[in-house]
């Protein structure tokens, strides 16, 4: 009990100076780096419950979203985990995600992952034709990863992703390499847990194909200027603040650092009644993007498996909130 109280105080006094330590850490240099990087659609979060939690997940990973947040926390799931998490996002955009993870052994597990972005049709204007041409196009986005990992001792876990990513734009086109690192080292203390993982490292990207000048004819040979892909490293923390038979809580804490902008700092908890409702909230902002989240998830035990569904109100700023879904199935 006394333990639990210490766990509760020190994370109470973390989240009140978190805004203090921000400011004095973490100054907001970077931002003057927004919108230099390509295949953005990697920087949206996967998964409901990490979307609940502030997307301060990497620590935490206990899912088959772990392919997108941390390979590593790959080895902490079942015999077969199947995932799907559908976002509506902004100018009714969808962005799904499908994730299955088998383990191989009580230490090893393997895994398969697909992204897809799609804007829906949109309209064709030129500078003579503002209101269309009649014609249409589409924006959309895929990824596909090959994810492995590896419980290397009792208390540390390593994983990789390798994926392929290609993004569509009318006529224009590129397709890329990217890997994915990730890192889980458990203390011991507490449940707490510390990780590091490091998303979209390769090669820069460029783009290919026809396009047309204002007044819709094709311009002959262009050249097309490369693009880093969204390099992303974070750092985690996690760890139970409450820890009973039927009842646990956790609080994670993040720190992301992408080369497309600035730092910022996310924080989230999570509590369980029951080990069949979890009621969730976090917290994420970076500039004028993000704010408040919250959520629930349901567990729904059944004669072969057992089913989770999960939900997540995210606050967006000033592009309005974001609801995403999840439903995983563990055998």
């Amino acid at each position: 009990m006394k333990k639990t109280v210490y766990g509760v105080l020190w994370a109470l006094l973390v989240i009140l100076s978190a805004q203090q330590l921000r400011a004095q850490l973490i100054p907001a240099l970077g931002r003057e780096r927004a919108g230099t990087a390509a295949a953005t659609f990697l920087k949206i979060g996967v998964g409901a419950r990490a979307a609940a939690m502030g997307e301060a997940f990497i620590s935490v990973s206990g899912d088959a979203s772990a392919m997108y947040w941390n390979p590593a926390g790959m080895t902490q799931l079942s015999n077969l985990s199947i995932y799907f998490s559908h976002l509506q996002y902004v100018a009714d955009i969808t962005h799904q995600y499908i994730g299955l993870v088998k383990k191989l052994s009580s230490s090893d597990a393997i895994g398969i992952s697909i992204i897809a972005l799609n804007s829906g049709e949109m309209k064709v204007t030129t500078e003579v034709q503002p209101f269309g041409t009649g014609q249409t196009f589409t924006f959309t986005d895929l990824m596909v990863g090959l994810s492995y990992a590896r419980q290397l001792t009792d208390k540390f876990s390593a994983g990789i992703t390798a994926k392929v990513i290609r993004e569509d734009l009318a006529t224009v086109n590129f397709t890329g390499f990217l890997v994915d690192v990730g890192t889980i080292y458990e203390t011991g203390w507490m449940g707490s847990k510390f990780a590091v993982s490091i998303s979209n490292f390769g090669a820069e990207l460029v783009s290919r194909g026809e396009i047309w000048d204002f007044l819709g004819n094709p311009v002959p040979n262009p050249e097309y200027q490369s693009f880093p892909a969204p390099l992303m490293f974070r750092i985690g923390f996690s760890m139970n603040v409450i820890e009973r038979e039927n009842n646990h809580a956790i609080v994670a804490f993040q720190l992301d650092h992408p080369n497309d902008d600035a730092e910022h700092f996310n924080f989230g908890g999570e509590y369980w009644f029951q080990q069949k409702i979890a009621l969730r909230a976090g917290y994420k902002r970076n500039g004028p993007i993000g704010g408040i989240s919250a959520g629930f998830g349901l567990v729904l035990p059944m004669s072969m498996m057992k089913l989770t569904l999960d939900y997540a109100f995210s606050e967006f700023g000033l592009l309005g909130n974001l609801n995403r879904f999840t439903l995983n199935l563990d055998f």
